[in-house]
């Protein structure tokens, strides 16, 4: 089912500081819209989806996966943005556009954990998925 029809409900609107967290936490979903990059969180399996509009971040996703290893990919998507959060049926998706750093408040926290432990901070919302038996796929919102 096309994630764009199924029921949504909204977790949060607002802007944030992006943190990616693990290694390979991104998985591209192929799209047809140069202007946007898609990615499962940690694997297809998990339901967590990235919806990512931002400019920067998307040109560096497109260098990286046509083989250009100049930028640092995670740096660049580190940035601000400003987000929807939705939660779907079998998980989530996170839609990203352009926001200004003076906006920030909580930060989306992403990625996967492998040693099954997450540092303690004050989570107002957080969904995890199981990658595989030894991984899970997370995002979060982290008060300020």
């Amino acid at each position: 089912m096309n994630l764009d029809m199924e029921e949504k409900k909204l977790i949060f609107e607002g802007c944030v500081r992006v943190y990616l967290q693990g290694v390979n936490a991104l998985r591209p979903i192929k799209s047809s819209i140069p202007s946007k990059m898609e990615y499962h969180i940690g694997s297809e399996n998990t339901g967590l989806i990235v919806k990512d509009y931002r400019c920067d971040p998307v040109i560096a996703a497109q260098c990286t996966l046509s083989g250009e290893t100049e930028n640092d990919f995670a740096d660049i998507f580190n940035q601000s943005a400003k987000v929807e959060v939705y939660q779907v049926q079998d998980g989530a998706t996170i839609e990203m556009h352009e926001a200004s750093a003076d906006e920030i408040s909580p930060l989306l926290w992403m990625g996967v954990i492998y040693d099954g432990k997450m540092s303690v901070h004050r989570i107002f919302w957080e969904i995890l998925k199981p990658v595989d038996t030894k991984a899970i796929a997370f995002a979060a919102l982290i008060e300020r």
